[in-house]
Formats: structure tokens, sequence, C-alpha cells
């Protein structure tokens, strides 16, 4: 962004930002919040002014400007699939990518709606080499990771792609989330995002054994890793350091979901999600968190003098 305009690169600092950008009309320009208005730009050439709604508080390293002769599809009121290729020829390819992009971004929504992303556009680049990347409303992919094609690609095709776009969604209620204090543990960010990314896609084929193996294959791998590096825990030293008011909104919902206590008949990744959510609970002093740790050891010194 220091290549665009003068401004402090901190992540500790945010601000709102009133984006336009000229440019000739054969050209689509998108940024990190939805379209304005749009205008010509003088009577003696053939360029607009694209005028973007004023962004919410965020920091600089998430704003990005995309300026593209990319074809678009829309896949519905708020998400737009952008391809170099979207013709009739080659759009049986991205069917099955746009369904899961929906899939997954309706059942995001309605877990955390008490935060609203306004829109999504999914930027498809070829051999793009930083797949991966995120911003406030723009996701950027890899195009080869999003094509399924229905005559040659097996059925694990799709659990594939469903395992690489989820993430980047389910980091869109993420990316604004911690304070400028937490950015040295920016991987959190990643693990919020990959877990509720991998639930998604678990609700999208409606099969909660894709959550087990979720977690058996990255418990090998987190094993595998401890053994090579030196990883310390997150300490917490002060609730300062994390944006409560954000972060209480943030698990609500799975709280009022998953309760305090454990079901009969549930699977792994259910209890672990509870057990790390209500841990964060606890840290932030949920009343009912008291009230539930109270109950477990009022139940547990009563059956223990209850033995023979």
């Amino acid at each position: 962004m220091r290549q665009l305009f003068p401004c402090w690169d901190k992540p500790q600092l945010k601000a709102t930002f009133n984006i336009s950008i000229k440019h000739p009309r054969y050209i689509s320009v998108l940024s990190n919040m939805p379209t304005r208005s749009q205008k010509h730009y003088d009577s003696y050439s053939d360029s607009l002014r694209t005028y973007f709604h004023v962004t919410p508080p965020m920091s600089i390293f998430q704003i990005a400007i995309v300026m593209t002769e990319y074809q678009s599809i829309r896949i519905n009121e708020n998400i737009t699939l952008w391809c170099e290729y979207c013709s009739k020829e080659q759009s049986p390819k991205f069917e099955f990518v746009q369904r899961i992009i929906n899939n997954i971004t309706l059942h995001l929504k309605s877990e955390f709606d008490e935060i609203n992303i306004p829109k999504m556009d999914h930027i498809a680049i070829p051999n793009f080499p930083q797949d991966g990347i995120s911003k406030w409303g723009l996701i950027f992919h890899t195009e080869a990771n999003l094509i399924y094609n229905e005559t040659l690609d097996t059925v694990m095709r799709k659990m594939e792609i469903a395992h690489l776009i989820a993430p980047k969604i389910a980091y869109q209620w993420f990316s604004n989330l911690l304070s400028s204090v937490w950015f040295h543990y920016w991987w959190l960010h990643d693990c919020l995002a990959t877990m509720f990314g991998e639930e998604a896609v678990a609700k999208s084929f409606n099969n909660s054994e894709i959550l087990d193996f979720f977690i058996i294959q990255n418990q090998y791998e987190s094993l595998h890793l401890d053994s090579h590096f030196n990883i310390n825990p997150v300490q917490i030293t002060s609730l300062l350091d994390i944006n409560s008011e954000k972060f209480r909104k943030l698990l609500e919902k799975p709280l009022k979901t998953l309760g305090y206590e454990e079901q009969l008949m549930e699977n792994d990744f259910t209890k672990c999600l509870r057990q790390e959510i209500v841990k964060w609970a606890c840290t932030l002093q949920y009343d009912e968190c008291e009230r539930s740790a109270l109950r477990k050891l009022e139940h547990h010194l009563y059956n223990h003098e209850s033995r023979p």
C-alpha cells in the first residue's frame, strides 16, 4: 500500500478508508468494500471513477485494490467469482466451486451473523504463486485449485477443493478481530479459520466424519512439528491483550449451540471445539463459565463422598 499512498504500515494502527479509483472503461476494479457509484471522469477521456463504500476501521495490510479484465460469475447477491476464462465452454469447470463457496459462506454467515461481511470477491488467477492470500472482502486463489471436471475428477477432488477454499472464507470473520498486541500470534487467526472452515465443509457435505478425519490428520502432523521445533504456548497476561467486545460476540453463538456440558454421542471434533471455546469464555470471565465450573466441582465432590 505504501506504493499507492503515504501511510503508517503498522498493524496496531487502524483507520477507515474512503477509496475511489480512476480507470479505463474496459477495466473492472475491486476493493475491500462494495461499489458505491461510478462516474465519467471527464468529457475528454474514456475513463471512469469508481467510488467504494467506506471501510470499517482496519489495518493497512488488509487494504487491497484489484484492476482486471477478468470475466465475472455472480454466485449470489454478495459473492462474485472472477476468472480469466469464464465463457460458456469453461463455466462447467467452475460449477462445483460456485456451489461450495455459496454453501460455506451461508453457513458461516449464520454462525457469525453479528459480524457483517458486506461482499466477497473470489479472484482465480492462473499459476498464482501466493495462493492463500485473503483480504477483507477479497479472496485470491490459484485457478487450478478451483477447477472440477465431472468426467475426469474423483469425489476426493471435491473434498480437496472444499478444504482449500473453506479456511480462506472463514478467515474473513477473523482477519480484523484480534487487537494489535496479538499480531505476533497471527497463527491464531489461521487456527480459528481452519477450525470453523472444516466445520463448514462437514455441513456442506452433510458428513460429520469429515471432522474426525480432520482431527486425526492434523494431530499427527502437529506431533511431527512438535518434535522438530521449539513451540511455546501463547501466554495471556491481561484481558487487554484481547479485543474483548468482538471476541465475546464471536463466542456467543458457538457457546449457545454447543453449551458447556458434554453430550452423549458427540464426535471428537465437537468435544475439542467446546473445550477450546469454554477455555476462552473462562478467560473472558463469563459468569456462566464460573457457574458451570462450580457445578462440575460439586458433582465431583458428591460422587467422591458417596463412594463406599
